[in-house]
């Protein structure tokens, strides 16, 4: 793929570039890179490094990208991409979070334009196409591409993202954009600090305003021992998203502990299940639970208690919806049940 300028960064001096892509803001110099080891400084302009390369590219159950309630049971385009800018493991230090194509050169990359991606999710019967790993973020330029070639497609288009995108940058991507799933991992801004080298309330800002753009989103978060597994961060997290809006579904997912022992720890399911009781009690009304062994994802009407949706294993088996209405009692079911024109 050609060399691609970065979209959001101010020119300052000594050649040097702040870059407002995510909430880290870096100011490069010339010749380095960003914390995320994707955006460098090339004589005082910015570039992506990441443009256009795409680990995978394949039609998957939309579920699986931590969506249940945009156009359940239809085929979503998922392509992964390189870069983290907040990751999951442990303190960060002062070296670089994310990869740069030199020292990941051994990873193997598909050259794919936005193009490409549409003509792929279209082959498949896709309905919408989702940028879901590892930050999607770091390849703004291309995921704002190709999703203005969807939008004109009538395909939808889907982040999942750790929510460290900057206001700007979502305000510039948001007329292209339908739906987010957005990773919270903590309610402790000590947690994203020494756990993930970054703050927590950019990301709860960055939640806050995908709802004020009327852009669909839920919320999702990997339990891990001994790390994010407290009370209070199961209540903090339902409580920051009952007061947003219960209508937004969180979905509780089992991890593991990372802590590089020969013994891997997964979360006990009493703590979801814990997670799931501290949802309820902040009156959430849809909580599903993820990563479990022949899991179920039942969505029920939340006036009358039925199923309306029962899944298994990121698949649909039953709906029981009138468009987006419970089929018993007539309630409206919050998300997204319909294409675009033409799709």
């Amino acid at each position: 793929m050609p060399e691609k300028e970065a979209m959001l960064y101010r020119i300052l001096a000594d050649s040097r570039v702040n870059c407002y892509l995510c909430s880290h803001r870096c100011d490069i110099a010339e010749a380095d890179q960003g914390l995320c080891g994707t955006r460098e400084n090339r004589h005082g302009k910015l570039f992506t490094s990441t443009y256009g390369e795409v680990l995978a590219a394949r039609p998957e159950p939309i579920e699986r990208s931590h969506l249940y309630h945009v156009m359940p049971g239809t085929k979503s385009f998922c392509v992964a991409v390189e870069g983290s800018n907040l990751p999951f493991t442990g303190n960060r230090g002062d070296e670089k979070i994310g990869a740069s194509k030199e020292k990941d050169r051994d990873i193997r990359f598909r050259d794919m334009s936005p193009g490409d991606l549409i003509k792929g999710a279209v082959e498949e019967g896709c309905k919408s196409i989702a940028f879901v790993q590892s930050e999607p973020t770091l390849s703004y330029e291309y995921a704002f591409e190709t999703a203005r070639l969807a939008r004109e497609e009538g395909i939808l288009n889907i982040l999942f993202t750790n929510g460290y995108m900057t206001p700007e940058a979502l305000r510039i991507i948001a007329p292209y954009l339908d739906a987010c799933s957005v990773q919270i991992r903590s309610s402790r801004d000590d947690f994203y600090r020494n756990v993930c080298g970054g703050n927590l309330e950019p990301v709860l800002e960055c939640i806050r305003a995908i709802k004020r753009l009327g852009i669909w989103v839920e919320v999702s978060t990997t339990i891990k021992p001994g790390l994010n597994d407290g009370d209070e961060d199961l209540e903090g997290i339902a409580r920051f998203i009952s007061n947003l809006d219960r209508n937004i579904p969180w979905h509780i997912a089992r991890g593991y502990s990372d802590k590089g022992t020969a013994e891997v720890c997964m979360t006990p399911l009493e703590t979801l299940w814990k997670a799931y009781s501290t949802g309820k009690r902040e009156r959430l009304r849809y909580i599903y639970i993820r990563n479990i062994l022949g899991e179920k994802g039942e969505t029920t009407c939340p006036h009358c208690g039925k199923s309306v949706i029962f899944r298994r294993d990121f698949l649909v088996e039953k709906m029981n919806l009138a468009g987006s209405r419970c089929s018993e009692c007539g309630q409206e079911i919050a998300g997204v049940f319909a294409a675009r024109p033409g799709v």
